[in-house]
């Protein structure tokens, strides 16, 4: 899943496959949104026929020194 990085991620995915011969699918959404998590969900199912295991690794990314991040 990917929310503003779907281009990498596909780059990602399209390199996992050609590598190492993995089979991955990209999607896309803002998890906070109504819909969004059952949808991913779905489109996961859909690929691959079943969900085994997920991880929870969603992060904020803030390129900034640490004394200059706010809440906001």
């Amino acid at each position: 899943h990917a929310h503003t990085s779907v281009d990498e991620a596909a780059t990602l995915s399209q390199f996992l496959g050609d590598e190492f011969g993995s089979e991955s699918i990209v999607t896309s959404g803002a998890i906070d949104q109504d819909g969004v998590p059952e949808r991913l969900v779905r489109e996961t199912v859909d690929g691959f026929g079943r969900l085994d295991i997920l991880v929870n690794s969603a992060a904020i990314w803030s390129p900034k020194p640490i004394n200059q991040i706010t809440r906001e």
